[in-house]
């Protein structure tokens, strides 16, 4: 109830379809409806290929966080919703930098 319903993982259904998944680590093992995660069950096969989702993302945050802009207090602009909205600018030039970055220069690796 206190999650923000706006969040990537409340909009997965209507972007990705219903038949569509995501894939998490263990904090989202109560949300199966949406989200995969590794378990006992699963082949070595099927797990290894979700680590490698998994380490995928986990390389487009670790060049987010390369910015700071996640990291620090954001310390621009005069009141709230003025920062949150320069917050946002920022934000989203940064994942056009790192988009143009994978396109051109360093891209993630293959998920196979």
């Amino acid at each position: 109830e206190d999650w923000d319903k706006e969040s990537l993982y409340f909009k997965m259904e209507k972007v990705l379809g219903k038949d569509k998944k995501g894939v998490g680590d263990s904090a989202y093992g109560g949300k199966p409806d949406k989200i995969i995660t590794t378990n006992e069950f699963q082949s070595q096969e099927l797990k290894k290929f979700l680590a490698r989702v998994k380490n995928r993302g986990e390389s487009v945050f670790v060049r987010f966080k390369s910015f700071n802009i996640l990291r620090n207090r954001f310390r621009h602009g005069s009141g709230t919703e003025n920062k949150l909205k320069l917050h946002e600018y920022c934000t989203k030039a940064i994942a056009v930098i790192v988009q143009y970055d994978y396109e051109n220069e360093r891209p993630p690796f293959q998920v196979y």
